[in-house]
């Protein structure tokens, strides 16, 4: 185990110390050096990602996390410090024992991203399907901010998009891992990282010499991985991760005015406590701003794959819910409503005529033939 001072070979537990209590500072050594020895065994399970088995992407995004993880394991060096018997000062004992805490908290996010990236691997997802995610990358997002993204499969029935580089602006506080600001911000402090990793790997030309400015993980149903059919619904998420980090024009003329916002509750009057409001005021708009991402992205998500999301949609859809639920539930619209938004988007904006190429292409297939049917003769029932 590498050694951040002689006191870390008598580790015995990794519970946390409280440093506003305890006699003897050397004990928190016993917090400090498990996070220490998480953080490298982190890095090593990290450098198991290689080109040799993964994709590009995958290793792009692990190289990220490295930085990070490195960055963390330097800070602890310095929190741990200590020369001969000398006893461990700290200028705050509080602040210090948080500031390990919550570096240890940065290890523990960094391993959940992982195990995402090692559910990559070709042996569980198949190649076809990062190679479709990174037409559409190619195809859609700006290149002027090196876009990185990565599908997994896992056993859930779901599609997700977790906007790691996002995510972690949030989480990976600046101050946290450089409090003396002798690097700067994240992007900063990752990018002074990659620097030294590319010139002592010599693998800039691969990798590439500047980290990527957004990135994501995508995940897809394993059930689903091996029917192309379901393909397009990359889109749908590829969407989301455009909608965290391309950022879009603002227009004043779209916001909403208080006279607007007050004319409405002019109409209703409540009893309820304030907290009570409060929370349904909160859960209302949780919900109204998943329900217009997930319209939103349904959206551009036609607009990239045309008429083929609107099918495989439908099948995604009909797996998961019933046509007759007409109500939002838990931010999302109901499915009915959604295909009804794709195909009248689909059918007004397309450059040609969907419903002559559907007309020419029925099938014999009954699944398939129930949905052009709808598509051409009722589009009306999706109201």
């Amino acid at each position: 185990m590498p050694r951040l001072g002689k006191t870390l070979d008598t580790i015995t537990e990794s519970r946390p110390v409280d440093l506003r209590t305890t006699k003897n500072p050397h004990s928190a050594w016993r917090s400090l050096g498990s996070i220490a020895h998480q953080a490298y065994f982190l890095i090593q399970e990290l450098e198991r990602v290689t080109d040799e088995e993964f994709s590009r992407e995958a290793c792009v995004i692990k190289e990220v996390l490295i930085c990070c993880a490195e960055q963390v394991v330097a800070e602890l060096k310095k929190l741990g410090a200590v020369s001969g018997e000398q006893e461990w000062q700290f200028p705050d004992k509080t602040l210090t024992s948080l500031h390990i805490r919550h570096l240890g908290i940065l290890i523990q996010e960094l391993y959940s991203s992982l195990e995402e990236l090692l559910a990559s691997s070709p042996r569980q997802t198949p190649p076809g399907l990062q190679s479709a995610l990174n037409q559409l990358t190619e195809a859609f997002l700006p290149t002027a901010r090196r876009p990185i993204c990565v599908v997994r499969a896992h056993w859930q029935y779901q599609l997700t998009c977790r906007p790691l580089s996002e995510q972690m602006k949030e989480t990976f506080s600046s101050f946290l891992l450089d409090p003396q600001g002798t690097v700067g911000t994240l992007g900063d402090i990752i990018s002074s990282r990659w620097a030294l990793r590319r010139k002592r790997l010599q693998d800039g030309d691969v990798i590439g010499n500047e980290p990527p400015e957004t990135f994501a993980i995508l995940s897809f149903p394993r059930l689903n991985t091996n029917n192309t059919l379901y393909y397009p619904l990359l889109a749908h998420e590829l969407a989301h991760f455009i909608e965290h980090s391309v950022p879009l024009p603002f227009d004043e003329d779209l916001l909403i005015s208080r006279e607007a916002v007050q004319a409405v509750l002019n109409n209703y009057k409540t009893t309820s406590p304030l907290e009570e409001l409060h929370d349904q005021m909160m859960t209302l708009e949780q919900e109204a701003q998943t329900c217009i991402s997930e319209l939103l992205a349904d959206l551009i998500a036609v607009r990239m794959m045309g008429v083929s999301f609107f099918f495989s949609q439908a099948e995604f859809l009909n797996s998961l819910s019933l046509w007759s639920i007409t109500s939002i539930t838990d931010g999302f619209p109901p499915a009915r409503f959604r295909l009804w938004v794709i195909l009248k988007h689909l059918l007004t904006s397309h450059p040609q005529d969907p419903l002559k190429f559907l007309q020419a292409h029925q099938t014999q297939q009954p699944e398939a033939r129930r949905l052009i049917e709808l598509s051409i003769n009722t589009p009306e029932h999706w109201k």
